[in-house]
């Protein structure tokens, strides 16, 4: 009786629509339990034959070991010793043979012990990966869980401050800074004695930083929230430990440092090094949108290294909008929004969605997260860097940057300095901030030798890496024109050639260009 509705359920399918019938997949076909039993002891005997080898498997993290593991299993089962029919279905090879030892009441008294040993690591090792992923999870994809980062943001301090004079900033714009006496001696001398790469800007005198004159200092181990005592206004926000994933901060490290050593420094007269990745605008003499291209090597693989800065910094901005206040992100969100720029895509132009696939580097577990935000399309990577104080203007309010690496057996300078408000925020490893760039600012000259400044060598004294999210405001304008050689609608056209004439060319608004 129970095979006469479903005959009859297929036969009126049949008439409604003639799909041919397929044939269902055959049942596995395994042993008795009586003889599941006897198996026991031939999966623990087959195991320790090769007792080292085995343990070697099943401890092992690499999904080669795993698969060896496994192959082995499915054909000792399927070699059907004493005439018996595989325990299990082949599939769960793996699990049912160590699942035979990890359970003392089937594990026969034979067992090897350091077979047992070997299998309870496995499971450890197997829990601690779950349980990593869980927190990866929870890190990267904080922005999906506004209870938590109510959470965050309330144990964060907040500081008032009130705005200094025009004129009156400090440290005074136009001047490095220097930390202390023997930094300040050693800087001014070299800046004295250096080739200047563009003639056309003086020398800029070395400030000695009066802490005492400061209106605030922050402390390393302090994430806070900066505002305005008068306006309220967000000023500067800044988050110690953002990572809590130490394989992404190694991989960072590699990451900035392969692209500082094989791609064109943009600030000559500054100290350290600073690189363009992502998009360009191109020169102001040929502006050009697309990838930029500043490698001074035609051997490094430029789409590989671009595919790696998408992860790095979609990884930076997942976390970003988990920590930082709405305001920071939904000024990034709108203007590449509105002008509808590119996202950090390295399939870019063939694909141009702005969402895709995070895939974790295999130090961190090769996690993937599915349909998330890719990176704004533009940044740099910098390396011991620092330059005068300063002020520039961009296509949105807001900077965003990650102190990824602050190390050495000198770590001095290398601060950041809000100089409209004079404040100093001390610098610390893994530690990200965002700033307004229209406000005067600087990072201070730091305790490394300046003629060692070489891109592909690290200080033993000092090294400092960081990203940031800066973006020139004439790709707005760059990009409306490329998007005009490309099959634009008329009306798409005159509103690029709008926002081109309506974007004032300014020598102060290309600061990493």
């Amino acid at each position: 009786m129970p095979d006469r509705p479903a005959k009859i359920i297929a036969s009126s399918r049949a008439r409604a629509s003639p799909v041919p019938s397929r044939t269902l997949p055959e049942r596995p076909v395994i042993c008795s339990k009586s003889q599941r039993r006897k198996w026991r002891d031939l999966v623990v005997s087959y195991l320790a034959s090769d007792l080292p080898l085995s343990v070697e498997l099943i401890t092992s993290p690499v999904k080669e070991a795993a698969s060896a593991l496994h192959e082995g299993l499915v054909h000792f089962f399927a070699s059907q010793p004493n005439g018996f029919l595989p325990p299990t279905p082949a599939c769960n090879s793996t699990l049912w043979a160590l699942g035979v030892i990890s359970d003392p009441v089937q594990r026969p008294t034979h067992t090897p012990d350091l077979l047992v040993r070997a299998v309870r690591s496995r499971k450890r090792h197997q829990e601690n990966q779950r349980t990593a992923k869980r927190q990866h999870v929870a890190s990267v994809m904080l922005f999906k869980n506004p209870v938590n980062m109510d959470k965050f943001s309330q144990t964060l301090a907040t500081f008032w401050v009130d705005a200094l004079p025009s004129g009156q900033e400090n440290p005074p714009k136009g001047h490095w800074i220097a930390e202390r006496p023997e930094q300040y001696t050693e800087w001014d001398r070299y800046f004295q004695n250096q080739k200047r790469p563009d003639k056309r800007r003086g020398r800029q005198p070395v400030h000695l930083v009066d802490f005492e004159s400061l209106q605030l200092v922050i402390p390393v181990e302090v994430s806070c929230h900066i505002r305005d005592k008068e306006t309220g206004e967000l000023v500067f926000v800044i988050i110690r430990n953002f990572c809590k994933i130490p394989g992404m901060v190694q991989f960072g490290r590699k990451v900035v440092a392969d692209a500082v050593a094989t791609r064109k420094n943009i600030r000559m007269e500054d100290t350290g090094s600073v690189v363009q990745v992502g998009f360009s605008a191109g020169s102001r003499s040929v502006p050009s949108f697309g990838f930029v291209r500043n490698l001074v090597s035609k051997a490094v693989d430029a789409d590989a290294a671009n595919r790696e800065f998408s992860v790095l910094l979609t990884f930076f901005w997942l976390c970003s909008m988990g920590v930082f206040p709405e305001e920071i992100i939904r000024d990034f969100k709108a203007f590449y929004g509105e002008f509808d720029i590119p996202r950090l895509n390295p399939d870019w132009p063939t694909f141009d969605e702005a969402r895709g696939t995070l895939i974790l580097p295999p130090e961190c577990g090769s996690y993937a997260f599915k349909d998330v935000e890719l990176a704004p399309g533009c940044a740099v990577m910098v390396q011991r860097y620092a330059r005068a104080v300063h002020r520039e203007k961009q296509g949105h309010d807001w900077g965003l940057t990650w102190t990824i690496l602050r190390e050495g057996t000198d770590v001095s300078g290398g601060n950041f300095f809000l100089a409209k408000y004079g404040v100093a925020i001390m610098q610390s490893p893994n530690s990200a901030f965002a700033w307004k760039p229209s406000h005067f600012h600087s990072t201070s000259l730091a305790s490394f030798e300046p003629t060692f400044d070489v891109p592909d060598l690290e200080s033993p004294k000092y090294n400092q890496q960081a990203v940031a999210f800066v973006t020139s405001g004439r790709i707005k304008s760059v990009y409306a024109k490329w998007k005009g050689k490309h099959g634009l609608s008329g009306k798409q056209r005159v509103d690029g050639a709008i926002i081109e004439l309506a974007t004032v060319a300014d020598e102060e608004d290309e600061l990493y260009e």
